[in-house]
């Protein structure tokens, strides 16, 4: 199994994780430069040239754009873009489908972070610095990097995001800016280094759609390492880390083994409509899982037994939460081993609109498919269909359950 092991001990952009990813020499940089000819943008160039950090040698990934949004490489310019634009240029374009599928996920996802941070609705969102040329070409280029390299999965130390503050459209912000803050709940960071913002918009998004599980480096073979330079001159050298690891396989499992992280409370005295704010909680932190089971306490009380399944590494963050948000004074924690398919989820457009389509695998086949139920209840407020009816409209027209070759 080849792995790709990220190690943003001084950040992460999309400049650096797409210079890294050439570095590792998987693929050429004229080859890399032909593929996002697919991308339907303005005028535009790369510039793609070895360099130096800090006595560190690796690739220095720059966008130049020559018309429209500024002349600066990554100093953005004020160009403002909707969502439905970013949206509008993929559609549009002619990269891999599933390059395409995962940029849009990307811009749906920050476009959800923005519109938490300010209150407002996604139509509402427009992009400051992430609509500019260059970041676009960042997102997108990093999907394609990934696709060309072929990996089977991606692992990631913690992340540095820096300190101190940043200047951005919105004005003088925290590191992390507050979409970026949103975009890593979940990811294990550090802050380490000079004040000033190391983990970018992008590199936020490249980790949490694409990065499987944090950790140490992975037992293996070390088959290349690639660096990605940054614009900035610290004292940590400002480079990114990729390593590809060869890692070695008992035997061919359909399935993904894992660890899970197994919180448990049993409450008696608290307001059952209070469940509903502590669970959100949760799952908003990134809990894979939280459920109710009704019990039958000391002295004969029913109770409620609170149950949350996330990763080990959110496993303080959650028992916080439960601790904060019930009545709870105590949890109980065990850890269990953990068998998952592997899974994809894809855009796929209907007659009434895109949906997001959720695949499982055994092995290389698909055996389940579901319609994402968040998108069927859009669709449903939106065209007043009932939302059985509209499952099995949808189901029949993207021949969910048939089998594909």
């Amino acid at each position: 199994m080849r792995t790709l092991y990220l190690e943003p001990f001084a950040g992460i952009a999309g400049d650096m994780f797409i210079g890294a990813m050439i570095d590792l020499g998987l693929f050429s940089k004229d080859e890399f430069i032909s593929a996002m000819k697919g991308l339907d943008l303005d005028d535009y160039g790369l510039s793609i040239e070895k360099g130096i950090r800090r006595g560190i040698s690796g690739t220095d990934f720059k966008v130049e754009v020559h018309s429209g949004d500024h002349h600066h490489g990554h100093d953005h310019g004020h160009c403002h873009r909707h969502l439905s634009d970013i949206l509008s240029i993929l559609e549009r374009s002619s990269l891999p489908e599933n390059v395409k599928n995962r940029s849009e996920r990307a811009f749906r996802m920050l476009a959800q972070a923005e519109a938490s941070v300010h209150g407002v609705d996604l139509e509402s969102i427009h992009f400051h610095e992430v609509g500019a040329v260059d970041s676009i070409v960042d997102v997108v280029g990093s999907f394609m990097a990934l696709h060309m390299a072929g990996a089977d999965r991606v692992v990631s130390s913690p992340v540095n995001v820096g300190s101190g503050t940043v200047k951005c459209a919105h004005g003088v912000l925290p590191v992390p800016a507050p979409a970026t803050a949103r975009l890593l709940e979940g990811i294990p960071v550090i802050s380490q280094g000079d004040p000033l913002e190391r983990t970018t918009p992008t590199g936020a998004l490249i980790l949490k759609t694409s990065v499987e599980s944090y950790g140490s480096l992975p037992s293996g073979r070390i088959v290349a390492t690639g660096y990605g330079l940054g614009d900035k001159d610290t004292e940590l050298p400002n480079a990114l880390r990729i390593t590809l690891l060869e890692e070695e396989e008992d035997e061919k499992l359909p399935w993904i083994p894992g660890e899970a992280v197994v919180l448990e409370a049993n409450v008696d005295d608290m307001n059952p409509q209070d469940f509903a704010s502590a669970m959100e909680k949760l799952f908003d932190a990134g809990a894979w899982d939280v459920f109710l089971t009704s019990i039958m306490m000391k002295k004969q009380r029913p109770g409620t037994r609170i149950t949350c399944v996330c990763s080990l590494e959110l496993e303080r963050r959650c028992a916080e939460i439960i601790l904060k948000n019930t009545s709870t004074i105590g949890l109980r924690c065990r850890r269990e081993n953990r068998y998952t398919l592997r899974r994809e989820e894809t855009m796929e457009l209907t007659s009434l609109g895109p949906v997001r389509l959720k695949k499982a695998y055994w092995g290389d086949r698909i055996v389940k498919r579901t319609i994402e139920y968040d998108d069927l209840k859009d669709i449903s407020e939106r065209h007043t269909i009932p939302l059985m009816e509209l499952r099995d409209r949808l189901t029949s027209e993207l021949g969910v359950w048939t089998d594909e070759k």
